[in-house]
């Protein structure tokens, strides 16, 4: 008699849980624009795909026209993040020192805008260390000093380089900014190089997670009827 009282509540709690618990679903969605620019005042992304673990420059080629006072000034890269490393505005400057590809012996530092007295020139460059799988993030920031205009991000070692156009213009709205890829010219080596890619992304804003419930069925309800309607006549046989 024990036995099937125990049957008997273990089929009742079952069919708690069946009509009581609800079965949940999330929906996510994100807006993605395929446009080539960004809003003056918002952060941008260049994704650098190259060789595992690989250091790469980046810098904005051609600035060094610019005078870099307030609204003539390019983008800045960020300081302090993973795998990126600057040059002291004081110098020592090893990164900036670098020789380009078809530069003709002009260094990074003679390619970028000059240093102002609230901008040092060693903003406007960087060395990115790819991680395990030859990915690297460098991100830039915009400002109302910085110019409306369309600059070259340039990504390169002794390899390989690759260029992408970013434009900046003004406005209160901010969107992706997403380019086509350009092909790479590497430097002539004895050893075939590996393809490197940037894309200018701006990180889209995550909506809210939509939370479903879904009631229990009749079919489900019914089962328990059935199964609570066994167990009595079970009990009432013994």
């Amino acid at each position: 008699m024990k036995k099937h009282y125990e049957f008997l509540l273990l089929v009742l709690v079952v069919c708690f849980f069946l009509i009581t618990i609800p079965v949940s679903a999330t929906d996510t969605t994100a807006v993605q624009s395929g446009n080539d620019a960004i809003t003056r005042g918002r952060p941008f992304t260049i994704s650098v795909a190259g060789a595992p673990n690989t250091q790469y420059y980046v810098w904005l080629t051609g600035t060094f026209t610019m005078s870099g006072a307030i609204g003539e000034q390019p983008p800045i890269i960020a300081g302090g993040q993973y795998n990126v490393a600057q040059d002291s505005p004081g110098g020592p400057y090893t990164i900036g020192s670098y020789k380009y590809t078809n530069g003709n012996g002009r260094t990074i530092l003679d390619d970028v805008a000059p240093s102002t007295s609230g901008v040092p020139k060693t903003s406007y460059y960087a060395l990115v260390t790819t991680d395990s799988s030859g990915s690297g993030i460098v991100e830039f920031q915009t400002s109302s000093n910085t110019a409306a205009k369309t600059f070259s991000i340039r990504v390169e070692n002794s390899k390989s380089y690759d260029e992408e156009s970013i434009s900046v213009v003004k406005g209160s709205i901010s969107i992706e900014a997403e380019v086509p890829k350009t092909p790479i010219t590497p430097v002539v080596t004895t050893q075939l190089p590996t393809p490197i890619s940037t894309t200018a992304t701006i990180p889209p804003t995550p909506s809210l997670p939509k939370t479903t419930t879904t009631k229990p069925t009749p079919l489900e309800i019914g089962f328990c009827v059935l199964a609570v309607g066994v167990s009595f006549l079970t009990l009432r046989k013994t």
